[in-house]
């Protein structure tokens, strides 16, 4: 296989395979995935029901950002937030969470606001499907996903809206392959390796976080897919991923599925663009006018997508060439402005970019953000919420999350 030269370390540079950039990127959420071989968590979920007891009410439009399904209760997690005010000249309203670093030892991957506050979603240090729930800014509440034997849940997006939480992700079937002996190192137990038969594209929805229904896609996609990232409005929703190859790691084309519903959902047309071969869509978002765009990521590097409806893509010209060598980790849109994450992969410090003209033309975007901006943080999302731009990550791999003004008390 082809390898890319990486960034140096030590006065070495770190060769990087084809396939490992493709395997980060595809699953990827930040920076180190075009760096490191990832490793994909290992947590077992309640089995999913096929289909949903009935559609998922969609209302009024959502405001973005992910989640991970919640077990029932939570426990209080952390050290008491930071919350600074942004320095805009303003007075302070309230108490607002600017910059909040959560307990340590996670990876958050995204942030959204409904009507019973501000979640935090990621992994946590033991690869568990972690969220941190905070209803004033000042107290947070984790919750984590207790999963069964052999079945393993990956969630990464998640859109809020009339009360509910949707989340996508994918629900991984595995068998064991090899149990070694134990003994075979001091001090350490048997060893088991699995291998996966069937990675299936999966969508979850709740009402309160704690507890969670879901659905498989495999009727739609069929088996070895992902889905990464969802935003709805009004009454459509949109989810984006992509299908992997036979072994279930390696991105295999672009996946774009849309709902009216959250029951019912169709593969969108990419047009005459190659379905994304070799590579996976890793983020979403509508604009307040109801035109869609989407990052997407392949072996060449980043590009950003648009459509009128949801239902029917295209790459936006100059953004294949602009992000060339450029790995795309979420997008925000107000109504003025596109807003990208990336990481160069020759540089592994977060990148953010921003367009004014509908993503015809990028430049570098400095944000009100210090500890997602430096070479010890990793970028797992970012987000336009009320507003605000908003990006969750880790630094010197301690969760955080900054930006905007996401809990305001009058």
């Amino acid at each position: 296989m082809p390898e890319v030269g990486g960034p140096r370390r030590g006065g070495t540079q770190v060769l990087l395979s084809r396939r490992q950039i493709l395997t980060g990127t595809s699953y990827g959420i930040g920076a180190t995935l075009l760096f490191h071989h990832v490793t994909r968590s290992r947590v077992d979920t309640v089995a999913a029901p096929s289909r949903p007891p009935h559609p998922v009410p969609v209302g009024p439009a959502p405001e973005r950002g992910a989640a991970t399904p919640a077990a029932d209760g939570g426990r209080t997690g952390g050290p008491a937030p930071s919350t600074e005010q942004p320095n805009d000249g303003q007075p302070a309203t309230g108490r607002a969470i600017h910059r909040a670093q959560l307990a340590d030892g996670g990876r958050p991957r995204s942030v959204t606001k409904g009507d019973g506050g501000v979640l935090v979603v990621g992994v946590s240090s033991d690869g568990e499907p972690l969220g941190w729930l905070t209803e004033d800014g000042t107290q947070w509440l984790e919750h984590t996903l207790a999963t069964p034997e052999r079945l393993v849940t990956e969630v990464w997006g998640v859109t809020a809206y009339d009360g509910h939480f949707l989340a996508v992700g994918a629900t991984t079937e595995r068998d064991v392959r090899r149990i070694a002996e134990s003994g075979i190192v001091p001090g350490r137990g048997a060893q088991v390796t699995y291998t996966e038969r069937r990675r299936s594209p999966s969508v979850w929805w709740t009402t309160d976080c704690a507890k969670w229904s879901g659905q498989t896609l495999d009727d739609v996609v069929g088996p070895h897919a992902h889905l990464i990232a969802i935003d709805s409005h009004h009454d459509r929703i949109v989810a984006v991923g992509g299908t992997l190859d036979d072994d279930a790691v390696q991105g295999n084309a672009g996946l774009v599925l849309v709902s009216t519903d959250g029951a019912s959902w169709r593969r969108a047309d990419l047009g005459g663009q190659g379905g994304l071969p070799e590579g996976s869509f890793t983020g979403v978002a509508a604009g307040p006018d109801g035109r869609w765009y989407a990052t997407s990521v392949d072996i060449t590097g980043g590009a950003v997508w648009s459509s009128d409806d949801g239902r029917r893509w295209s790459v936006i010209p100059g953004s294949r060439r602009f992000f060339r060598g450029t790995a795309l980790q979420g997008i925000g849109v107000d109504d003025r402005r596109l807003l990208v994450a990336g990481t160069s992969l020759m540089d592994p410090q977060p990148r953010y970019y921003v367009s004014r003209n509908g993503g015809r033309r990028w430049r570098t975007a400095k944000l009100d953000v210090s500890m997602l901006a430096g070479p010890d943080a990793v970028v797992g999302d970012l987000s336009v919420i009320s507003g605000d731009v908003v990006v969750v990550g880790t630094h010197r791999n301690a969760p955080v999350l900054e930006g905007g003004q996401l809990y305001a008390a009058n």
